[in-house]
């Protein structure tokens, strides 16, 4: 047996034999056989072509009510785009073939997206792949089919692309395995959505992996077991009948609320990101959705949000999800979180920088036209606002008062909001737990963000692997901050939430019960996991 590691990026178990997805090698000339006009018509019929496979993909996705419809759509327009089309208009002009116009004209974008200092950005440079692929294979006359096993079979490649998911979902395929590839990806997206292990960025090749070879994947820890041993082979078939028989029976945390056996209750909701999270969200049995982080929402917009545009966006969240509550967290810019509409100058220590609600209280206006968006969007559903990177009263008191100058707004020019908006805070910095017998006065709930709240407590970067070992969320130092945020709101009678990845670890289970956690907000794909966990502890 070995063991391979990657990235877990959709967190359900497989185990069975491997079968290695053979991409279509794409040979052709440089120079077009054709004259110019000949193959512009060869190009035109593939993008005929590619358009109509990505509207069986969009009807097959809307038929589930699945909001993912968006990211073929977002392909479809990808083939439609006027650069796109001028740049392979323009070399098929100087007497290129259609297949070397698309591969170097896609090719060109994808190395725009991958410099892109936005990581939303750079992570839809696989998608361009796709597109590229895709337009290639239309230009076929042949029709690219890959052959698939009858018996079930775990997918194997350097790459998985979301029209790798959408085609291998309708046969027999139990997860997907790739060196390359990313969790944030609309690859890992899909795979979440339907419900299988995907396992990307493995540390060696997947030429280690040979057709046939029996797999069994983690997807929560990133592990892939070659050949695995009779024991470990055990313990993967038991944990995918036991997920297979939550899934065929609808699950039976969805028939029991979150109870421990000693009669505490916790609320579990979902984390969302993008609207395509509604799509999973929706088929959990979440409590609501206790996270969204409203800056991911608008990462490829160009110019800053409108009010309309932001309406829109929260609107969808709350009408789906109502009468279950929504919390939306305010913008969280900073350096290390760029956007397209705004550049904020570069900062050595960006962690400690100008981001969060710093930002939105410098730039008032700005901050006020989310406010107005999320108020009106109140009546739609069950509305929570919470505000990131407090570490005073002052800033609270601020932001209450701009929320009373955005209600008075809105009450002088007619619109409509719900009255009983709950306004919150995170808890993420060891000044904020400290103050938080002052913060709790003046908000109606708490959030505690783990994540960072680690981070800025031990004095340890998370992502810098050469001091791993001090991001520690046993640590005492930890615990006491949690205790003492929870003693403090408890005391005022306020609700404490807490998320991040200590959330989503149930050996926590007894620390949360002990605090008195209200809720815990957990990645949507291990919500029903965690409601497990917590009926099933003492």
């Amino acid at each position: 047996m070995k063991i391979i590691q990657g990235m877990g990026a959709s967190s359900k178990v497989a185990i069975g034999k491997a079968m290695h997805l053979e991409k279509p090698k794409h040979l052709y000339q440089t120079e077009a056989i054709d004259f110019p006009n000949q193959e512009m018509e060869r190009f035109a019929k593939a993008t005929l072509r590619a358009k109509s496979e990505l509207a069986d993909y969009i009807c097959d996705l809307k038929a589930q009510s699945s909001p993912n419809y968006q990211i073929f759509a977002a392909h479809m327009e990808m083939i439609g785009d006027v650069l796109l089309l001028d740049k392979v208009e323009a070399l098929i002009k100087q007497g290129k073939s259609a297949e070397f116009a698309i591969e170097t004209a896609c090719d060109h974008f994808y190395c725009l997206l991958e410099k892109s200092e936005d990581e939303y950005l750079r992570q839809r440079k696989d998608d361009v792949l796709d597109v590229k692929d895709r337009l290639i294979n239309a230009l076929s006359v042949k029709k690219i089919v890959t052959s698939i096993k009858d018996e079930p079979f775990i997918a194997v490649a350097e790459m998985i692309y979301p029209s790798d998911i959408m085609r291998l979902f309708k046969y027999n395929v139990l997860g997907f395995v790739s060196k390359y590839g990313s969790v944030y990806s609309h690859t890992a997206i899909l795979a979440r959505s339907l419900e299988i292990p995907y396992i990307c960025q493995l540390e060696s090749d997947t030429e280690l992996i040979s057709d046939g070879d029996l797999l069994a994947l983690d997807g929560k820890s990133g592990e892939v077991y070659l050949c695995p041993d009779d024991m470990t082979k055990k313990v993967f078939t038991e944990l995918a009948k036991k997920q297979s028989r939550r899934k065929t029976t609808g699950d039976t945390s969805k028939k029991i609320p979150a109870i421990t056996k000693s009669g505490v209750a916790l609320s579990v909701m979902a984390n969302a990101n993008h609207v395509f999270d509604l799509d999973l969200i929706l088929k959990q049995d979440s409590d609501g959705i206790g996270l969204i982080r409203s800056e991911y929402l608008f990462s490829e917009n160009e110019f800053y949000p409108t009010e309309e545009e932001q309406i829109n966006i929260y609107r969808q969240f709350l009408e789906k999800m109502d009468p279950l509550p929504t919390v939306i967290r305010t913008f969280d810019f900073g350096t290390d979180k760029p956007n397209q509409f705004i550049k904020y100058e570069k900062e050595d220590n960006p962690a400690l920088g100008y981001r969060g609600i710093r930002i939105s209280l410098k730039e008032v206006s700005s901050f006020k036209i989310q406010l107005r968006a999320l108020f009106r969007s109140s009546m739609s559903g069950k509305l929570s606002i919470m505000f990131p990177m407090i570490t005073n009263v002052d800033q609270v008191k601020t932001t209450k008062q701009i929320i009373e100058e955005v209600k008075t707004e809105l009450d002088k020019e007619g619109f409509k909001y719900d009255p009983q908006v709950k306004i919150g805070l995170m808890i993420e910095t060891p000044a904020s737990a400290i103050i938080s017998d002052l913060l709790a006065k003046e908000v109606d709930f708490f959030s505690i963000g783990t994540n960072d709240l680690i981070q800025y407590t031990m004095a340890s970067d998370r992502q810098n692997s050469r001091i791993a070992e001090l991001y520690d969320d046993k640590h005492e130092a930890i615990k006491r901050l949690i205790q003492m945020t929870c003693k403090n709101a408890k005391s005022i009678g306020i609700k404490v939430a807490l998320c991040g990845e200590m959330a989503e670890n149930t050996d926590f289970l007894d620390l949360f019960v002990e605090c008195g956690i209200d809720q815990l907000s957990v990645s949507p794909n291990k919500v029903n996991d965690i409601k497990h966990s917590i009926v099933e502890h003492i």
